[in-house]
């Protein structure tokens, strides 16, 4: 085996972030998956937004997404497993205390003080 000439790793080199020019609008990560097919990989980060952030947002909104299929999943499994009519019906203790978990969650949005302490925590510095 015959050496063609210096190599270099990824480790090997630093990329040193800096201005651009380029925006995300402006970039196209589509692949050509076969002759007929394209995939159109979205570019996830806005201009300006920090890969760490960005990258949160996105796992996230997937986390949301899961647990709203997962919660709709149940309940269409519940309702498709019983008769004519919906026999399911919670026990009262458990609705209160959903009632009032929510109450308390958004209680402190009502005041424009728990506002601005909530979107400080949940925004990006």
């Amino acid at each position: 085996m015959r050496l063609l000439g210096k190599a270099l790793t990824f480790d090997d080199v630093l990329l040193v972030p800096a201005y651009s020019q380029v925006l995300p609008k402006d970039t196209s990560l589509a692949t050509r998956f076969s002759r007929n097919i394209a995939l159109n990989l979205r570019y996830l980060q806005r201009a300006g937004v920090n890969p760490a952030v960005a990258g949160g947002s996105v796992g996230l909104a997937q986390l949301a997404q899961f647990s709203s299929y997962f919660v709709l999943l149940l309940l269409s499994s519940v309702l498709a497993g019983t008769g004519q009519r919906a026999s399911f019906t919670p026990p009262l203790p458990a609705v209160i205390g959903l009632i009032v978990v929510v109450a308390l969650l958004l209680a402190p949005l009502a005041a424009p003080a728990g506002r601005r302490l909530a979107l400080a925590r949940l925004l990006p510095q």
